[in-house]
């Protein structure tokens, strides 16, 4: 990426080197010029190397910028509850790679955790299961509250290994995020066995956006909901 001028300087500070390195005496000037095409070549090189960290970020920026315009859609084409849960687990299996993905709320004692939706092959399998807060890798991160990736799941003892022989599907990798609303955890993502490498940063960044925007969709359907039974008891 240095181009023929710094190949050129690199070949230079060199040649200066090698004079050193063998006892053969250089004017001063031509030291001191050595050592001033090194800096340039470093300082050309650190350039561009921030370039290309630079257009990088933007890249992620606007691939992140896209995906949220997504989930807003779908958020904005859709005021059925389990119509809209259903959505963001298909498009969460596509901008990821992944062929399941989960929905847990946690129970109102705030214990269990509950399968919402999955999908998946045995999706409809998994959700006559339930994990008590801290069990699982889904538990822990309804626990703690932070994000989680694990890379190697079959021989992770966090992962909630019993649902996954009872339905015969193997986790081979997990990504499990919170959705949080007013602070507090109601519930998590989970994601599993990406098919186009390992569980990114980045992806683990856009699963939290996205359960952002579920959380707050399930409040303002609740509310929605109260209002809709106060309205029709009053009438």
């Amino acid at each position: 990426p240095f181009g023929v001028k710094n190949i050129s300087n690199l070949a230079a500070l060199m040649v200066v080197m090698v004079c050193f390195a063998r006892g053969v005496w250089l004017p001063a000037g031509m030291v001191l010029l050595g050592v001033g095409l090194a800096g340039g070549a470093l300082s050309t090189q650190a350039g561009v190397i921030a370039e290309n960290e630079r257009a990088h970020a933007e890249t992620r920026l606007n691939s992140r910028l896209q995906a949220m315009d997504g989930i807003g859609d779908i958020i904005a084409s859709s005021t059925d509850r389990d119509q809209l849960l259903s959505e963001i687990v298909r498009w969460v299996e596509r901008e990821l790679s992944v062929p399941a993905v989960s929905i847990l709320l946690l129970d109102e004692r705030r214990r269990r955790l509950t399968f919402e939706v999955a999908s998946g092959e045995k999706g409809e399998a998994v959700k006559s299961f339930a994990l008590e807060l801290g069990q699982g890798v889904a538990g822990q991160v309804a626990l703690s509250g932070e994000p989680l990736i694990v890379q190697e799941a079959r021989s992770d003892p966090r992962q909630a290994s019993d649902i996954a022989e009872a339905v015969e599907y193997p986790a081979e990798s997990l990504l499990c995020v919170p959705m949080r609303l007013h602070g507090e955890v109601i519930g998590v993502i989970e994601a599993m066995n990406k098919t186009t490498g390992p569980f990114t940063a980045y992806d683990q960044s856009l699963l939290s956006v996205i359960a952002h925007q579920a959380a707050l969709f399930l409040e303002s359907s609740r509310v929605y909901s109260e209002l809709q039974q106060a309205v029709e008891a009053a009438t």
